[in-house]
């Protein structure tokens, strides 16, 4: 039975990370938040957001050398503050009391229960019948698009039938009816609640908020919520060289089907894109969802996005679906966010701070990703530099730029660059996570310039490449340039 645990596993990850990819993060589709969650009048917004008059900042320069033209466009900006605290931070452990605070604000007074290895022969029976579709070209072609080659496409089907075979297997020792059991908001090690790696002849550990260092525990439950399925996970680790504390909610997928797929099938998506109103309704919805579990002021910024596809070729198909995308960051301070790191990327020994989340344009939760979490411990007020030292010391900067400052995951054959266009869309007061060692850190304030660059003389490169990455991040504490090459995104 076991023997197909490791395939499985991997099969699990391959898909995630492929539909990640595939849909580019765009939909998940969840439930409607509790009454409570959709009210407009959360006070969040009044107190943590204060209105400033921008002064922008708009200015088009070439690097010394040439090779760099640089355009800043941005009119948001809103100058420096004469000074912010420098905070001390270290990794904040997810307790159980938090996670269910979580399950409280979104899925209300109704129970949790607990997630894993048990399943019944009706829903290995389920499961043996999406695979059973999942294995045939055309379900295959369906998900990985029509252009796969024949071979790529019997290497889906040898894998997936592999996962058929081992259900299959199971079926014949899984029981009639299972009693579900309630959620007691304990943490486990993972093989607990592995479907195919649980070991019934042990008693696992539990931990509630002491996890000892080198464990990796998780707590894993499954909600229901106006008739759709959902998995909650926690996480709590904290190993030599890495640490991990989050909290994760999302809509069951079901098995053999797409992201896409799925989340169409809950009958949430949109086939128009988010009204402005709607995108500000989800930020204060976010919020509030925040505050309910207990983790202090955040704030939160909305945007459509478009579910796409990849293709073959490596460009992108929209496929006329619409969601509200977000991302938020603690406020501190009443200033802005962490720059470095994000829920996807690890950040010296950790995730970064931040949360994401895609809703429905009606409220409906698809995806929540609380990553990174810090407790802060001491702050110290220091004085920064002027608006005009940092402005000059930005300038500098960028004229030293080359063309080897392209983006550092992009690589390059027999073509070398021409030349580099970067275009400054976003500059914003805000902080950076310095590691201080044994997983203490500082955040200290920066000056951070967001946007996008073009390769230009690569013709493998797509020209309409365009995430946003962090390009400069100035110390405002004196001016100098923070390198962001190992905490790029």
């Amino acid at each position: 039975m076991k023997r197909f645990a490791g395939i499985l596993l991997l099969f699990a990850l391959a898909v995630s990370l492929c539909a990640c990819g595939g849909v580019q993060r765009t939909e998940k589709t969840g439930e409607k938040f509790p009454a409570a969650l959709m009210e407009s009048g959360t006070g969040l917004q009044s107190a943590i957001k204060t209105e400033t008059t921008p002064i922008g900042w708009h200015e088009e320069m070439t690097s010394d050398n040439g090779e760099v033209k640089i355009y800043i466009h941005d009119e948001s900006f809103d100058g420096i503050p004469e000074e912010m605290p420098v905070i001390s931070v270290k990794p904040k452990t997810v307790s159980s009391d938090m996670v269910r605070r979580t399950a409280e604000a979104i899925f209300g007074d109704s129970p949790l229960y607990e997630y894993g290895w048990m399943l019944t022969r009706a829903e290995i029976e389920k499961r043996i019948a999406a695979w059973e579709e999942g294995v045939t070209t055309e379900r295959i072609r369906q998900s990985h698009g029509e252009d796969l080659s024949d071979g790529a496409v019997e290497n889906i089907r040898r894998t997936r039938q592999e996962i058929l075979n081992y259900y299959r297997e199971a079926w014949a020792y899984a029981p009639e009816e299972l009693t579900p059991k309630e959620c007691d908001w304990l943490f486990r090690p993972m093989e607990y609640w592995d479907e195919q790696g649980h070991d019934y002849s042990l008693e696992y550990p539990a931990y509630t908020d002491e996890i000892p260092l080198g464990v990796s525990a998780y707590l894993r439950a499954q909600g229901r919520l106006d008739g759709l399925d959902y998995s909650l996970w926690a996480h709590n680790s904290e190993h030599d060289d890495f640490w991990d504390h989050s909290i994760s909610v999302w809509l069951n997928d079901t098995a053999g089907m797409s992201q896409a797929e799925a989340y169409e099938a809950t009958g949430h998506m949109s086939a128009v894109a988010a009204t402005d109103e709607q995108l500000r309704q989800a930020e204060r919805n976010a919020e509030a969802l925040i505050a309910r579990i207990g983790l202090g002021a955040w704030r939160c910024e909305a945007h459509v996005r478009e579910m796409q596809r990849l293709e073959d070729d490596g460009s992108w198909t929209g496929l006329g679906l619409f969601c509200i995308e977000m991302e938020g960051w603690k406020i501190r301070a009443d200033q802005g966010k962490p720059i470095a790191g994000t829920n996807a990327e690890l950040v010296d020994g950790g995730y970064g701070e931040s949360f994401y989340m895609i809703c429905a344009n009606d409220g409906t939760l698809f995806d929540i990703h609380l990553t990174g979490l810090l407790e802060d411990s001491t702050a110290e007020q220091r004085p920064l530099i002027s608006l005009n030292e940092a402005m000059d010391a930005a300038r500098m900067a960028m004229k030293r730029w080359t063309t080897d400052d392209h983006i550092h995951y992009l690589y390059f054959e027999e073509e070398q660059p021409a030349g580099l266009v970067r275009e400054i869309t976003g500059i914003s007061v805000g902080y950076f996570r310095l590691p201080t060692g044994n997983f203490t850190y500082e955040l200290i304030p920066t000056l951070s310039f967001r946007g996008t660059e073009r390769i230009e003389g690569v013709t493998e490169i797509n020209d309409e490449y365009s995430a946003a990455l962090t390009l400069l991040l100035i110390d405002l504490r004196d001016g100098s340039v923070i390198d962001t090459s190992p905490w790029q995104i």
